[in-house]
C-alpha cells in the first residue's frame, strides 16, 4: 500500500468518493495510486506535460497492478475530456500557475482539490472569475514548510483579504497548525517590511494576520 506524506496525505483526505479523479501535473504518480489502492475513486486519469514523469507513474501503476490509471500527456485539464473526471487534483505547482490552469479549463469538473506550493493568494483572487469557492481549507506541515490545500467547489463568493491571505475556514476552526502557521508568516511579513523601501503593502498583510492571531489566542 503506498504511504503519502502529510501534505500528500491532506491532498487524497479531500477528494471525494467517485468514480474518476484527474491528478494534474501527476509527477511519480504516486498519490493517484494511493487513490485507487484505497478505493477513493475508481480510475485515476494521471496528465502530466512531462513524458519522463509520466513514464514513471506508468512503471508504478504497473508494478501494483492498477488496472484502471490512465496517462495523459498535456497542459493542464486541457486532456481531459468533457464529464470524465468528477474532481481534479491540481497541486505541486504555483498559485498562479494554478489559477491559469482553472482559467483555461473548457470542461473543469465540479470539485477541484488545489495545493499551491506558492502564492495561494492569487489562486484565491481568480476563483470568483474561474467560477469557484472554498468549501474547505486544511494546513499541513512537512519539516518546517507549511503547505495549503483548497477543496473547491463551483460557486462565487467575493473572499475579504483575510479569506484570501489565509485559510479562514481552518483558523475558524482552530485547526491546530493555524497559529504556528500565522506565527511564520508574521516572521516572514515582518522581515521583509524591514527591508522594504516602502512596506506600506506590507504592514496591511501584517495587520490581517496580527488580527487573526489576536483572534486565536482570545479563543483559546
Amino acid at each position: 500500500m503506498i504511504t503519502l506524506t502529510p501534505r500528500q496525505q491532506t491532498i487524497a483526505d479531500f477528494v471525494p468518493l467517485c468514480a474518476c479523479a484527474a491528478d494534474i501535473g501527476c509527477d511519480h504518480g504516486r498519490l493517484g495510486a494511493y487513490l485507487l489502492q484505497s478505493g477513493r475513486v475508481g480510475k485515476v486519469i494521471a496528465c502530466d506535460i512531462s513524458r519522463a514523469s509520466l513514464d514513471k507513474a506508468e512503471r508504478l501503476a504497473g508494478q501494483l497492478g492498477l488496472a484502471n490509471y490512465v496517462t495523459r500527456c498535456g497542459d493542464g485539464l486541457s486532456v481531459v475530456g468533457a464529464g470524465e473526471a468528477d474532481c481534479a487534483v491540481i497541486a505541486g505547482m504555483g498559485g498562479a500557475t494554478i489559477a491559469g490552469i482553472l482559467s483555461a479549463a473548457k470542461h473543469p469538473p465540479g470539485v477541484i482539490v488545489a495545493q499551491p506550493m506558492n502564492a495561494a493568494y492569487l489562486l484565491k483572487e481568480s476563483l470568483a472569475e474561474c467560477g469557484y469557492m472554498p468549501a474547505d481549507e486544511r494546513l499541513s506541515l512537512e519539516g518546517r514548510r507549511y503547505y495549503e490545500t483548497l477543496l473547491l467547489v463551483r460557486g462565487n463568493k467575493t473572499l475579504t483579504e483575510a479569506e484570501k491571505l489565509l485559510p479562514m475556514l481552518a483558523v475558524r476552526r482552530r485547526d491546530p497548525l493555524c497559529a504556528g502557521y500565522i506565527k511564520h508568516r508574521l516572521d516572514i511579513l515582518r522581515a521583509a517590511a524591514l527591508r522594504a523601501n516602502d512596506a506600506s503593502a506590507i504592514n496591511r498583510k501584517i495587520a490581517v494576520f496580527e488580527e487573526a492571531e489576536h483572534w486565536l489566542r482570545s479563543e483559546t
